[in-house]
């Protein structure tokens, strides 16, 4: 009885990654193929870009909310997240103008955060204590696949103008998670009881004083905010060195894919061995190293070793600060990471804009994300003893 139950569990785990890979695929559907959607649509490339920005300017408007409802309704929030999903995939499809585009988008983009914060909250109701750090890998991983997926199928059938192939891929990759996710749902965990409850308005207020969730968010808005201004403007750096888009778009995604490999494998061996002070600094270091690196190779294949090494350190790190955030928010694990990916996608706002400001300057935009991986050091070293303590 007790493998059956493991085994259901592990369902669950693995719908809710393929959910998250969804929200990303969708996110970024347009993103490596801008060019020719602003063709396609006959609008300019900055209005294509919104189809994109829309997302993280809706995070933080709905990141307290979803997280909330998290907590209370799990099963159902994420449920309807997904079917919210599809049909935000399924209106992009009902025709070739821009504005059904932006409105499938803007559907998508109300339904990723309840998505995204749903990683701790889903682990700690379905998977045994000693197994949620693997859990959370899994569940990020899905995310960082969901990248890999972007990149690959806007690269490979989004370009020449095949956008309604891409979008009917995207229907049915959506749709496939929608009732995958529905039947691993369909019945309460026998921890739901114990993990799910509202949440008071003095808990949410602990959430968002807590020293130890303050600096966990502080170095989520770094690490995200580098990877998404890495990732908005890195065609833009390489360019002076005579990488093409193309390899570019390629080198995203081998530091996606490391990132893969970092959360799977990283995290959990972190968490056994309570080092997670020490390998975040390691991480910060490794990330600044790779990036003063920058400032000195040209070659494409020496690009996307440093950055595979990059998104390694730097995707691998998210699980493991996503779990010290479960442990430390008890029941309220979902507002706790709700708040914490505000926090990341608040980070990618302020860093992508502040790299867009010297973008002309690639040695100097490499040394400001240097910078800004240094910082994190001095703060994951800042956590007292007992921050990773779960919450009685």
């Amino acid at each position: 009885m007790a493998g059956e139950h493991s085994n259901n569990d592990w369902f669950a785990v693995g719908a809710y990654a393929l959910v998250a890979a969804v929200s990303q695929m969708l996110w970024l559907t347009y993103a490596p193929i801008t060019t020719e959607s602003a063709a396609h649509f006959g609008v300019s490339e900055d209005a294509v870009g919104w189809l994109a920005q829309i997302f993280p300017l809706l995070y933080v408007v709905l990141a307290i909310p979803a997280g909330l409802l998290l907590d209370r309704w799990l099963r159902q929030t994420l449920i309807g997240a997904a079917g919210l999903m599809l049909a935000g995939a399924a209106i992009r499809l009902a025709g070739s103008g821009f504005e059904l585009a932006l409105a499938g988008q803007i559907l998508i983009a109300i339904a990723q955060p309840a998505v995204l914060a749903a990683v701790t909250k889903l682990a700690a109701e379905r998977v045994d204590e000693d197994q949620r750090t693997t859990a959370i890998a899994i569940g990020s991983a899905g995310v960082f696949l969901g990248l890999v997926l972007a990149l690959v199928l806007g690269a490979v059938i989004g370009a020449d103008n095949q956008l309604r192939p891409l979008l009917t891929i995207n229907l049915a990759v959506a749709a496939v998670a929608f009732v995958v996710v529905a039947f691993a749902l369909r019945s309460a965990s026998e921890r739901e009881s114990d993990e799910s409850a509202a949440i008071s308005r003095a808990e949410l207020k602990r959430i968002y004083t807590d020293p130890v969730l303050s600096r966990l968010g502080a170095m989520i808005f770094i690490g995200m905010g580098v990877f998404n201004a890495l990732a908005t403007w890195l065609e833009v750096l390489l360019e002076p060195a005579g990488v093409s888009s193309s390899a570019t778009s390629w080198i995203l995604v081998a530091m996606s894919v490391s990132g893969i490999f970092g959360a799977i494998l990283l995290s959990p061996r972190v968490s056994a061995r309570g080092s997670e002070r020490g390998f975040l600094q390691v991480a910060a270091l490794a990330g600044a190293a790779a990036f003063l690196l920058m400032t000195a190779v040209h070659a494409d294949v020496m690009i996307g070793l440093v950055l595979a090494v990059v998104g390694f350190f730097l995707l691998g790190a998210q699980p493991v600060i996503l779990e010290i955030s479960e442990r430390r928010a008890g029941h309220a694990a979902a507002s706790a990471a709700g708040a914490i990916l505000l926090a990341g996608n608040l980070g990618g706002i302020v860093l992508a804009v502040l790299v867009q400001t010297i973008n002309g300057h690639p040695s100097a935009s490499f040394i400001v994300l240097a910078a800004a991986m240094l910082l994190i050091a001095p703060i994951a070293r800042s956590l007292a003893p007992g921050f990773n303590a779960r919450a009685t």
